[in-house]
């Protein structure tokens, strides 16, 4: 059975399709910009919006659809919710996508990319870029869709890894650069009238539902374990006893992620629960993270990262990463996203490391560019009550309980004196 998603640029992405890795997108061209996280959903939109699309004097690598509201700086990424289960894909990719050029000067097609996100790691590869060279036509808004097909890199997708695909011009010739506008046209609202844009695959996808089970708290007690140099905080089952703060220097991006700090320029913070029963952690983790910028101009976003560990904390596998595009707001909010990977085994004893940091934000208003800027105080808050400030918190998708070691053997007493070994 086919599956189809749809090109999805407004309407209020859930949870699940709000993703970002913190880092920056490679274009076609060759430059690393942040960008504008659109999602693919498996329902249509509310309306045709358009994006906008810049043509180049040719031959050109591609020129990829950007947001119209931040400019050629955010190219537009349509984002996946996670996979709910492995699969490969291998066969034809369908794309159907209502666009046009503002000048048939422009000599432009239009074409799109998918890449496959890694849910360990978040690393983004390609298993396709289309070559399509039928020239658009001038009529706005476009008669009828484009319509094509490609067929990618035999690729296995694993539970919790991500589809991202980027819609881009290309030549239909040579391209020429005019000043015109070009658009795109998403979130359609009707199958077959214009922003009716989706790709199908032929292979039947997946996607995971909302956790439900074991939720854990941030707090502010120790873990009873020192693996490294950072703060080590305990992660279990009741909220901390009062609100507790870490903050965070900023710095000029793109940077790699910078893991929260007790203070800033101080330890950094990471969270362990309880050594645990043996279970497979599967499915998607909500985290729930409270916190706040000094100034909206820091352009700083949060990401999490989930690996499983000794009982002493070392040894740490890492089973996803993940963050929330959307930058941190500069009154104190609660932030969420899912971190999601494929099926890992918990054995006896062992704990679930928690690290969050603040990194790149995508999307953002604050700024210029989206890049985090050096300066300022990123503050999260953790060890709250219920629903008010510092309730940072994950649900995890399956039941975590504290893993009871068994008591040693006693010998047991015979007549005539002594043990039994």
């Amino acid at each position: 059975m086919a599956t189809t998603l749809y090109f999805r640029y407004t309407g209020g992405a859930t949870v699940a399709e709000t993703w970002s890795n913190g880092a920056a997108y490679t274009t076609l061209g060759g430059s690393s910009l942040t960008y504008y996280p659109g999602y693919l959903s498996g329902s249509r939109g509310a309306g045709a919006v358009a994006l906008t699309t810049i043509t180049q004097d040719g031959p050109t690598a591609g020129n990829e659809i950007f947001s119209p509201v931040y400019g050629s700086n955010y190219p537009v990424l349509f984002i996946s919710p996670p996979l709910a289960a492995d699969v490969r894909i291998y066969q034809s990719i369908t794309f159907n996508v209502w666009a046009m050029e503002g000048s048939m000067s422009c000599n432009a097609a239009t074409n799109c990319r998918v890449m496959r996100i890694d849910g360990a790691t978040g690393a983004v590869t390609q298993i396709l870029k289309t070559a399509r060279t039928t020239e658009l036509g001038t009529t706005d808004p476009p008669p009828a869709a484009s319509n094509w097909s490609g067929t990618p890199t035999d690729t296995t997708f694993n539970r919790g890894d991500r589809i991202v695909a980027v819609q881009f011009l290309d030549d239909a010739g040579t391209m020429s650069y005019q000043a015109v506008n070009n658009w795109h046209y998403v979130d359609g609202a009707t199958g077959g009238a214009n922003g009716d844009s989706y790709l199908t695959f032929t292979e039947t996808l997946s996607f995971e539902s909302a956790p439900a089970g074991t939720s854990v708290y941030l707090t502010a007690t120790s873990a009873g374990i020192d693996p490294g140099s950072a703060t080590e905080l305990e992660a279990w089952t009741s909220r901390g006893g009062g609100v507790a703060t870490a903050a965070t220097s900023t710095v000029n991006g793109l940077t790699d992620p910078i893991q929260i700090t007790a203070t800033t320029g101080g330890t950094a913070v990471e969270w362990y629960t309880k050594s645990l029963t043996a279970v497979t952690l599967s499915g998607p983790v909500l985290v729930n993270v409270r916190g706040a910028v000094g100034n909206a101009v820091a352009n700083a976003g949060y990401r999490c990262e989930l690996a499983v560990c000794a009982a002493n904390g070392t040894g740490a596998t890492v089973w996803a990463v993940g963050g929330r595009a959307n930058e941190i707001t500069t009154t104190e909010a609660v932030h969420q996203f899912w971190v999601s990977g494929d099926d890992l085994s918990i054995t006896e004893g062992q704990r679930v490391r928690i690290r969050i940091w603040i990194d790149d934000c995508h999307g953002s208003t604050g700024g210029a560019v989206g890049q985090m800027v050096t300066g300022y105080t990123a503050t999260t808050y953790y060890a709250g009550a219920a629903g008010a400030t510092g309730d940072s918190y994950l649900t995890f998708p399956i039941t975590l309980t504290e893993y009871a070691a068994p008591s040693a053997d006693v010998g047991m007493p015979y007549i005539g004196g002594g043990y039994y070994a």
